[in-house]
């Protein structure tokens, strides 16, 4: 089981996880797959993560949106991939895509294959129990425009994670609240920081708020 939780930020920040990211899939020629929450207007930003990540050795690449109808043959080649990307924008756009298509079941079993598992910002809180915080804090949160109303998600990783954390006594009191009501440790990262979970070994990267009933 290996996971790394972004918060986001520019790629100057997240160094440090990257290198997290790599060595955790110990192989000289990594390959990589990108997940965005939707199609529209994803192929860009794919374009510039494969750029980014090419500075690293990384040559071989795969785009899964998982709102396109993708073939038994796309689907398996995306995830036979070293590292599953699940990139960051709407939360609920994300999780509900990942449901209609199936993909969510097929990240799940991925962790009996000893894959890496990354996640940026809604990619990451689609790995906690649910995504609660997508909606927490309420000064910084995701529009839920699906109305979707089951929040349960893919339930592997053991914590909450709040991306794009800042610093402020309402965000603070929600986090704690949230925290308390799940009975899960919540943990706020600033850009640039992160968790790196590997099996029972679990390292914070960056700047890290742990919020605990």
């Amino acid at each position: 089981m290996k996971f790394i939780l972004y918060s986001g930020g520019n790629n100057t920040l997240n160094e440090k996880l990257d290198i997290e990211l790599l060595r955790l899939a110990n192989s000289d020629t990594p390959s990589m797959t990108y997940i965005p929450p939707t199609s529209r207007e994803s192929r860009y930003h794919y374009y510039q993560w494969r750029k980014y990540y090419k500075k690293y050795g990384v040559k071989h690449f795969t785009y899964l949106a998982p709102d396109l109808a993708n073939c038994e043959k796309t689907i398996e080649k995306a995830f036979s991939s070293d590292i599953i990307f699940l990139a960051g924008g709407n939360t609920f756009t994300l999780l509900s895509h990942l449901r209609k298509s199936g993909l969510g079941r097929y990240i799940k079993q991925l962790t009996k294959q000893n894959k890496v598992i990354a996640g940026m910002s809604a990619g990451a809180i689609v790995l906690s129990p649910n995504i609660k915080m997508a909606e927490i804090p309420s000064l910084d949160s995701d529009e839920n425009y699906l109305n979707l109303r089951d929040l349960r998600s893919l339930n592997l990783v053991p914590i909450h994670f709040s991306p794009h954390y800042h610093n402020c006594e309402k965000s603070d009191s929600e986090l704690k609240l949230f925290s308390r009501r799940s009975n899960r440790l919540v943990y706020g990262c600033q850009d640039g920081a992160g968790i790196v979970i590997n099996g029972n070994k679990f390292k914070v990267v960056g700047k890290s708020f742990v919020f605990n009933n």
